[in-house]
């Protein structure tokens, strides 16, 4: 019998009820032994997912957490060296989200404009040329970034008209909007300090990119999470907002994405304003997976939040996607109470 998420409660009490029961009678008094704590099988479900599960084994060391708006309800670690909840790591394509989160904010009750906000968020704005190497260091901007030559041969604030209205996965789009937004002038601390201040998180910035360099830990991540779930910003209120398709080609219905990380996994799933929505099948989500492997979520119903933390520089943004396979089995063990 497969177990809901809301018997969670109800199970744990009934294993202290079990425990508290007493022995027969007789004439000596029966000593009563101290109960162990109570297992939530929820929580033990996650743990061995984690502890067994193939697409989670095979991932470097991690922290993984998994909580509701309240606080953490399960965590633990795989394999020698993983960072600690407190640790601070990289977490590239996850910052994606916080800035996103940070525009929306920002913006008050205004909202968001279709035209100057939306397609830099869920890039479709046409500005595509971000490339390789990273935004320069030493106090550069995110002007200086967007003016600088990347690999593509061209600065990476250019414009292509042939990409415009259509999802191209990339940077420039951000980069274009914080400077169009008037943050041109921030460098990666003072972007740091910017978005922490709105969101009421730590998080700092090793170049002035707000789309890929943040770093944070998970429990500050976590912060932010659980504000989201508990509706305190607003980003809650456009989970999923102006949703595109990102695949193309090899998925059916067709889609007009030019390119996706998305493209060599199992997953269809579309993008809204800064972050993924893990709509292709029953186990949905809204997340945002980093290139290193940093893999942030929020239930589809926002009644949990979760959260793989690693750093692995590997095949760069294929590590994000191998542990969105580990955490959305996580998630779905947890809801469930069954070992994935």
């Amino acid at each position: 019998m497969q177990l809901k998420a809301l018997d969670r409660i109800s199970i744990v009490a009934m294993t202290l009820a079990v425990g508290a029961c007493g022995g027969g009678g007789g004439a000596t008094t029966a000593v009563t032994p101290t109960p162990s704590p109570p297992t939530d099988p929820f929580a033990a479900a996650a743990t061995q997912t984690v502890q067994t599960n193939a697409n989670c084994t095979a991932l470097n060391a991690f922290y993984w957490e998994i909580g509701d708006a309240n606080g953490v309800l399960a965590s633990g670690t795989s394999g020698s060296g993983a960072p600690g909840a407190t640790d601070v790591i990289a977490i590239a394509s996850a910052s994606k989200w916080l800035y996103s989160s940070f525009i929306v904010e920002t913006r008050g009750s205004a909202g968001v404009s279709a035209t100057s906000d939306v397609p830099f968020l869920n890039f479709t704005s046409g500005y595509t040329n971000f490339g390789l190497p990273v935004c320069p260091g030493n106090g550069g901007t995110i002007d200086d970034c967007l003016n600088s030559i990347g690999s593509l041969g061209v600065p990476r604030g250019t414009l292509s008209p042939e990409n415009v209205g259509k999802f191209y996965y990339d940077s420039a789009h951000m980069e274009k909007h914080a400077s169009n937004s008037g943050y041109g002038n921030l460098t990666g601390v003072t972007l740091g300090t910017a978005v922490s201040q709105t969101l009421g998180i730590t998080v700092t910035y090793s170049d002035a990119q707000p789309a890929g360099s943040g770093k944070a830990s998970a429990s500050e991540y976590a912060k932010f999470l659980r504000k989201v779930l508990s509706g305190s910003l607003r980003i809650t209120s456009l989970l999923g907002a102006d949703p595109v398709c990102t695949w193309h080609d090899n998925y059916v219905p067709a889609c007009s994405a030019v390119n996706s990380p998305t493209d060599s996994t199992p997953y269809h799933w579309h993008y809204s304003l800064g972050h993924w929505v893990e709509d292709d099948d029953s186990n949905r989500a809204y997340s945002s997976a980093g290139a290193f492997g940093f893999y942030p979520w929020v239930s589809a119903d926002l009644k949990l939040y979760g959260i793989i933390a690693r750093y692995d520089p590997g095949t760069q943004q294929q590590e994000g996607f191998r542990s969105a396979q580990c955490g959305r089995l996580v998630r779905l063990a947890y809801q469930t109470g069954q070992a994935q």
